[in-house]
């Protein structure tokens, strides 16, 4: 009997440590966090070429588009409009599973992905939500201008949340330069105030009240011991690879823009992103999720850019040597458009909405031929 009592004792003293420990740490972190900036006064236009106040820059995740924004994108002839969901993607707020019935195609890639210079309802996603939706699927955009292999490995938490029942990710010429210099520079970005409010599309940093829930104080607690209070894995591998990077004497002097033409400098800065992929590939088979793959290198599309042909060339040997020695399917979504410069806006080579509609339209068919 007094054994009992005894454990019983020693249940509720842990109960009651833990009832004081899980809110004492999510308010420890918020106090010892740097919190986001404020959302500063909405601008009529934004150079997407010149630093932008809606996006926001932070450990772990390297950077989003503030949660709510919305702003004019404005470059050469095109003015779009970018609105911004809880979840810090471009596009409508979307739930955290799919509607009943339906499953969920997540599509992740950089600005080329986004959109950036057409409408939000022109970008090939949004074409293939359309054409998909039929056979119930939705189709989701997860894209982030910059995005390369090291962010998608980053921000795998918040694509896991969106419970996809698959996911392509589309990668580009640039992707490779884009990891080193973000190898370089992660260690000096401010850790983020609130990341579970990002994966769950929550208001950042809640008062007290609103999430005095068993649930919710454990996943914030979660939350913060995973991302704040003690260092992830993938950080430390971030400080190897720069460090392997400066010591192999490929960075270029603005700390990763190295000479990509030198098929030495592809092949060590590959085998530093490799791992990126592993990563997504890994996850993908933990969670249930059917992956695909895709090069999309339009640079090489435009006459005067004929020195990234080697590199972009590479880069679709390569993600497609992954792809077969991991059982992917992988698609060089490019061979797909005109072969002059139709399908890309002239400005900034981005796609067009011509290109937006033949990538989506080859997609669509590509997809239906892997039985998604």
């Amino acid at each position: 009997m007094k054994a009992a009592v005894r454990a019983t004792f020693v249940f509720l003293r842990v109960a009651l440590t833990l009832i004081l420990a899980i809110p004492l740490t999510d308010l420890a972190v918020q106090a010892f966090t740097k919190p986001g900036a404020p959302t500063p006064t909405p601008l009529a236009r934004i150079n997407p070429y010149a630093p932008n106040p809606y996006v926001r820059t932070g450990r772990p995740f390297l950077c989003w588009h503030a949660p709510g924004a919305q702003y004019v994108q404005a470059f050469g002839d095109y003015a779009v409009t970018y609105r911004i969901n809880a979840r810090g993607f471009r596009g409508p707020d979307v739930s955290a599973t799919p509607a009943g019935g339906q499953r969920r195609l997540l599509v992740i890639g950089d600005s080329v992905v986004e959109g950036a210079g057409v409408e939000f309802e022109e970008t090939f996603v949004a074409h293939l939500h359309d054409a998909l939706r039929r056979a119930n699927w939705e189709v989701v955009n997860g894209a982030m201008q910059g995005g390369s292999p090291l962010y998608y490995d980053l921000n795998l938490p918040r694509y896991e949340a969106l419970h996809p029942a698959a996911l392509v990710v589309i990668l580009s010429e640039n992707d490779l330069a884009e990891d080193r210099v973000r190898e370089s520079t992660y260690s000096r970005l401010p850790p983020m105030a609130d990341p579970l409010s990002l994966v769950a599309g929550l208001p950042a940093n809640p008062p007290l009240a609103l999430g005095a829930t068993w649930r919710g104080w454990f996943a914030r607690g979660r939350a913060a011991l995973r991302y704040v209070l003690r260092p992830s894995a993938i950080e430390a591998r971030l400080q190897r690879h720069a460090a392997a990077w400066r010591a192999s004497g490929h960075a270029g002097p603005r700390g990763g823009r190295a000479d990509y033409a030198d098929p030495a400098v592809r092949e060590a800065a590959w085998a530093l992103t490799r791992p990126y992929l592993d990563d997504v590939y890994d996850a993908c088979r933990r969670e249930g999720i059917r992956l695909a793959v895709a090069t999309l290198n339009l640079q090489t599309l435009v006459p005067s850019n004929a020195s990234l042909v080697p590199p972009a060339a590479f880069l679709d040997h390569a993600v497609a040597a992954w792809a077969q020695a991991h059982a992917v399917p992988c698609r060089a979504l490019a061979a797909a458009l005109p072969a002059d410069t139709r399908g890309l806006i002239t400005a900034d080579a981005h796609l067009s909405r011509e290109g937006h509609r033949v990538i989506a339209a080859d997609l669509q068919a590509w997809l239906a031929d892997q039985n998604l």
